[in-house]
C-alpha cells in the first residue's frame, strides 16, 4: 500500500511550504527594514554633504572678511585685494567640489551596499512551490518507508502467529505455547 507514503507526501508539502512561508515573510520584512535604512542612511548623507558644504561656504566667506580687513589695514591696493579675494574664491570652489565628490561617492557606496544587502536577503528565499514539491518528494519517501516497515512486521507477525511457535497472551494474561 501506498497510503503512507501518499499521507506522507502531503504532510511533507504542507509542512514545507508553510515553514518557508513564513521564512519568506521573514525576509520581506528584512528587505522591509534594509530598504527604510538606505533611505535613512541616504538623507543623512546628503544632510552630511549640506553641512560640509555650508561651513566651507562660511569659512571662505570668514577668511575673504579677513583678507578685506587686513587689506584695509594695511593700505594694499584694490588689484592686491582683488587678487586675494579670487585666490580664497578659487581655494572654496575647489574645496566645494572636492565635497561634491566625496558626497557622490558615499551616496553610491550606500546604494551599493544597500543592493548587496538585498540581493542577500533575496537569495534566501524560497520558491513556495519548488518546496511543496520537495517536501512532498521528501514526505512520500518517507512514508513509503514507513508503510514499508510497518507491511514488513505485519507480514512478521503474521509468520510468526501461522508456525505456531508463538500463541497470543491467555486470559489470566500469561503466555502459553512454546515458549
Amino acid at each position: 500500500m501506498v497510503i503512507g507514503a501518499i499521507i506522507g507526501a502531503v504532510a511533507g508539502g504542507v509542512a514545507k511550504i508553510v515553514v518557508q512561508h513564513n521564512r519568506n515573510k521573514a525576509i520581506e520584512g528584512a528587505v522591509s527594514r534594509q530598504v527604510r535604512a538606505a533611505e535613512i542612511r541616504q538623507q543623512q548623507i546628503i544632510q552630511q554633504g549640506e553641512i560640509a558644504r555650508l561651513s566651507r561656504l562660511r569659512a571662505a566667506h570668514q577668511l575673504a572678511q579677513r583678507v578685506r580687513v587686513g587689506a584695509a589695514e594695511s593700505g594694499t591696493t584694490e588689484a592686491s585685494f582683488a587678487n586675494l579675494d579670487r585666490q580664497v574664491a578659487f581655494d572654496a570652489s575647489i574645496d566645494l567640489d572636492i565635497l561634491k565628490q566625496q558626497l557622490t561617492f558615499n551616496l553610491r557606496q550606500n546604494r551599493q551596499q544597500a543592493i548587496l544587502n538585498l540581493e542577500q536577503l533575496a537569495a534566501q528565499g524560497t520558491n513556495l512551490h519548488a518546496a511543496g514539491v520537495t517536501g512532498g518528494a521528501q514526505g512520500f519517501s518517507t512514508g513509503l518507508q514507513i508503510q514499508n516497515q510497518l507491511d514488513q512486521n505485519r507480514a512478521n507477525q503474521q509468520s510468526l502467529n501461522t508456525s505456531g511457535n508463538v500463541r497470543g497472551p491467555t486470559q489470566t494474561g500469561q503466555f502459553s505455547g512454546n515458549e
